[in-house]
This record gives C-alpha cells, sequence and structure tokens, in this order.
C-alpha cells in the first residue's frame, strides 16, 4: 500500500438513509441494512437470533402483559409458559386480533366476535350482555292507582353487571285496583343470575327498581308495593360493544375502533356503550387512538389529528399531520429512552405513518423522525413492539404490503 494514502476513520452509522445519494451519504450512515441493529453509541451489530417455540399457523397474534392470546383458524388460543396451548373456544371468524388488559381481564375481538378472558382464571365469557327481550304486560288485580305504567328489563350477571334495557312495554289501567303480571324472557347466558324490573309511576316518565327475580322465572306479578325508595335505572338504552379493530383506555373508559367509528363506554362501565351519542365519526378509516397525559393522538389513513381534553365527550381535535398513520403499528417507550433522552413523561407514543416513524410529543405535537432519511414500505396495517437489549431500546415494525 503507497504511503500517506488518504484514510477515513469509521465512527459509527446514524442509522439507515435510504433517500439520499450513497456518495453523498458517505460513510455516516446505511443505504441498505438487514437484520442489524444501531445502539445508542451508534455501533452496528447483528440482530439476536430465534428460535421456534411452538408449531401453529396464526393469523394474528396479542401480547399484553405476560399473556400470549393467537388465532389460529376459527380457533383462539392461548400459548403458555412453557409454549403448551390452551384453546379458549373455536368460532371466531375474523382474521386480526385486538385486545386490551384491564383489572385482570383481556377484552377483545377479532372485529366481529368479542369476549372477555380472565387472565388468572383461564375463563371466557361474552363482552357485556345481550339486552333483554321486552316484557309481555297483562292487568290483574291489585293496588295501582289508574294511569299509564310503562316497564322495561335488565340482565345482572353473577358479578353484579348489569345489561342495558330492553323496549319499554306499557299498560294502562282504568281504576285504581290494578296490577301488572310480567311474562319474561330468560337469558341463555349462563353468567346472568337474575332479571331487573324496572316500573314508572302512574302516568310517569322516570323508571325505578321495582323487582329483581331470578332468570329462568316465568312470570311474576306486581300488586303495586311501594317502590318509592328504589334505585332509578341507570343503564336506559345502552348496549354491549360490538366488534373492534383497536381497543384502549382513556379517562375512565374502554374505547372501542372500527372503521370510521370511535365508539367509547360508559365512564367506569366498559362493557356498557350508547349508540345514540357515544362515538365520534370521521372520515376515513381510524388507524391510530394513542392517549398521553394531555390528550390522545387520532389517526385515519389519511390524516392525523391530537385531541385535547381529559375525557372523550368534548375533545378538540386540532389536525397535526396531512398523512396517515398505520394501523397496528403503535408501542409506548420510557420518554428518557426516546431521542434525546429529554422527555420526562413515563411513556410516549410511537407509531409508523406513510411517511416515517412518528413520535408523539407531550405538547400534542407529533415528530417524525425519519421522513427526511428512510422510504417507509407501503402498507395499510402492520404490528410493532418495543425491545430492550443491553441497554438498548428499539422499536420493531413490521408492515404488511
Amino acid at each position: 500500500m503507497a504511503k500517506n494514502q488518504p484514510t477515513t476513520k469509521y465512527v459509527g452509522s446514524a442509522g439507515l438513509n435510504d433517500k439520499d445519494d450513497s456518495y453523498e451519504i458517505g460513510f455516516e450512515a446505511l443505504t441498505e441494512a438487514t437484520n442489524i441493529e444501531i445502539t445508542r453509541n451508534r455501533k452496528p451489530r447483528r440482530r439476536a437470533g430465534s428460535a421456534q417455540v411452538l408449531a401453529a399457523t396464526p393469523s394474528s397474534a396479542l401480547i399484553r402483559d405476560e399473556v400470549f392470546l393467537y388465532l389460529e383458524g376459527s380457533s383462539l388460543k392461548r400459548m403458555n409458559e412453557d409454549f403448551s396451548t390452551d384453546t379458549i373456544r373455536t368460532d371466531m371468524v375474523g382474521q386480526g386480533l385486538a385486545g386490551a388488559v384491564l383489572n385482570g381481564n383481556v377484552y377483545y375481538s377479532d372485529g366481529i366476535k368479542t369476549g372477555v378472558y380472565s387472565i388468572e382464571n383461564r375463563t371466557d365469557r361474552s363482552l357485556g350482555l345481550t339486552v333483554p327481550g321486552v316484557a309481555a304486560l297483562s292487568l290483574i288485580s291489585g293496588q295501582l292507582r289508574a294511569g299509564r305504567y310503562q316497564a322495561v328489563l335488565t340482565y345482572v350477571r353473577d358479578d353484579g353487571q348489569e345489561s342495558g334495557t330492553s323496549k319499554s312495554a306499557r299498560i294502562e289501567t282504568t281504576a285504581d285496583d290494578g296490577g301488572i303480571s310480567f311474562s319474561l324472557p330468560t337469558s341463555s347466558d349462563p353468567t346472568v343470575e337474575s332479571v331487573n324490573i324496572y316500573m314508572t309511576y302512574a302516568d310517569g316518565t322516570e323508571y325505578y327498581l321495582a323487582a329483581t327475580v331470578d332468570n329462568g322465572t316465568a312470570t311474576y306479578d306486581f300488586q303495586g308495593y311501594s317502590f318509592e325508595n328504589q334505585r332509578k335505572l341507570m343503564t336506559w338504552r345502552l348496549a354491549p360493544p360490538s366488534g373492534f379493530t383497536d381497543i384502549s383506555e382513556f379517562a375512565g373508559r374502554l374505547v372501542y375502533i372500527k372503521d370510521q367509528f370511535i365508539t367509547y363506554s360508559e365512564p367506569y362501565a366498559y362493557e356498557l356503550v350508547d349508540p345514540r351519542t357515544g362515538f365520534i365519526n370521521l372520515t376515513g378509516k381510524v388507524t391510530l387512538f394513542a392517549p398521553n397525559d394531555d390528550g390522545v393522538f387520532i389517526g385515519t389513513n389519511k390524516r392525523m389529528w391530537f385531541a385535547r381534553g381529559d375525557d372523550m365527550p368534548g375533545l378538540d381535535l386540532k389536525a397535526i399531520a396531512d398523512y396517515g398513520a398505520i394501523e397496528g403499528t403503535l408501542a409506548y417507550a420510557q420518554g428518557s429512552v426516546v431521542g434525546d433522552g429529554s422527555i420526562s413523561e413515563d411513556y410516549v407514543p410511537i407509531w409508523m405513518s406513510s411517511r416515517g416513524l412518528c413520535v408523539g410529543l407531550p405538547n400534542g405535537s407529533v415528530e417524525n423522525a425519519t421522513i427526511r432519511k428512510v422510504n417507509t414500505p407501503s402498507g395499510g396495517t402492520g404490528t410493532a413492539m418495543v425491545r430492550e437489549r443491553d441497554g438498548n431500546h428499539f422499536y420493531v415494525s413490521v408492515i404488511q404490503s
């Protein structure tokens, strides 16, 4: 080698850059990268290997709080710590799997079917309760004063959860010696323990609890005993959530997402929604719902907003980007390991957009970390996670083209 030949000292890589000309990039970045990681100190190294632990053909998987659920054909299964599997149910029909863990339960859906799975008890039940059918009313003798009466029914689960209401039944008494006989529906749900009967006063509009009977009771006669001190109806016209493709917890509510709709539960009544008013309807398919301390980042396949507020009703949406988020790529990382480590929040949302990797900042703005350097793979859906290796934290995303 000739003496005094120019040399370049390699000081590390700034990561991937497949947008700029390779001559301009020089030794500062990589134009291609396969199965490598770039550490915080700019050192490239081979990505850790993997080994097969389960022979399966899952179409979708869900990992939340140390529980691993996956879809295989029409079966929903759980993989245990020893890599054995349990079959939870066999009637699933969708291809994706969304879920959230709350109070030890996984609230899940394949977009059509829904359910709630207890992590500790390994039991599965319905998400919410189907509302009862309308009661059939007939007049009997009793002590009710003359007037028009209305009645609705609710089911009550063995854990105390109450369903939404049936349609209202009406009957009118013409004298002050009437009573009402109820012909009641029976729930086939094995967790339903009882049926609540709510009635109005004569010519009234507010419903009060008149009686509670065991599920399976065919008829009940109400002859006019006072229900003045009983509680008011709280689940008027509420219903269980329908199938969803994404789910999140925000402001004491569960938020269910499908297509262009963001539907939210009643406060701390996670399995009851109001189909009349409890939703936000956006233009375009909702692909991102990422809460932080000041509100929530919301995205469709066309654009993104930050919605400031502390509850779902009254959120104030402000546009933050004129391009869309990629569904399924949301993950959270500690603020101290993102960027230069100056973010003080415990967790910040990270997701892939059609123009690169986005970080939701505490002030409600978004920083696109790769828009100038990396061409984002095209695709409508993906998946993501944040993993740690030797003190380095990596956002890992796979996008389906």
